[in-house]
């Protein structure tokens, strides 16, 4: 079921991990000068906003509406490491899965399909 009542308290604290300032998501958002203001008092964006804010800040539309959380075991730093990954480029995405040593999952497909 949607919180909307805290709706503005969830956004808020999304946005302090992500190190978001409200001119920031709104530019980024390219929104008008209150809308991020009138959602942390609660207003819910459209759909199509509400996807882009939660791509942005590393969450989840479900999160930010009824306050459950698929990443709740998640810590702080995990969080920070996954919004920051969401911001570059995925040429920089590319290398830190290299490093890291993930596969896309079409690669796996096509290295698991024998002859």
């Amino acid at each position: 079921m949607i919180d909307d009542k805290n709706f503005g308290n969830r956004l808020t604290e999304c946005m302090k991990i992500a190190g978001y300032t409200n001119s920031k998501l709104t530019e980024e958002l390219n929104l008008s000068k209150n809308a991020v203001g009138n959602y942390k008092n609660n207003q819910i964006p459209n759909a199509t906003i509400l996807f882009n804010i939660s791509q942005i800040l590393g969450t989840t539309m479900e999160y930010l509406l009824t306050g459950k959380n698929e990443n709740e075991n998640l810590t702080d730093e995990e969080k920070n490491i996954i919004a920051a990954y969401r911001k570059i480029t995925p040429t920089e995405q590319g290398v830190i899965k290299k490093i890291l040593d993930i596969q896309e999952p079409e690669e796996k497909l096509s290295q698991s399909k024998t002859g």
